[in-house]
């Protein structure tokens, strides 16, 4: 039962978009690992209550406003 429950945990806690990622064979291994760097990065800054919405997609513009 610990390893079911374990599992469900896992799977909520990926991205919407994982299976596309995983399951798709023309990502490579460096770019699947920077898209994990990513990812565990943005888990940080959710974790630390960043201020602003991470699920929402910003424009070039405000991206670079924001650097």
């Amino acid at each position: 039962m610990d390893k079911a429950l374990e599992l469900i945990v896992n799977v909520l806690e990926k991205p919407d978009c994982h299976p596309k990622i995983v399951g798709n064979s023309q990502f490579i291994l460096l770019q699947l690992d920077d898209l994990k760097m990513v990812w565990e990065k943005r888990q940080d800054l959710v974790a630390a209550h960043h201020p602003v919405a991470l699920s929402e997609p910003y424009d070039a513009a405000a991206e670079q406003e924001a650097k």
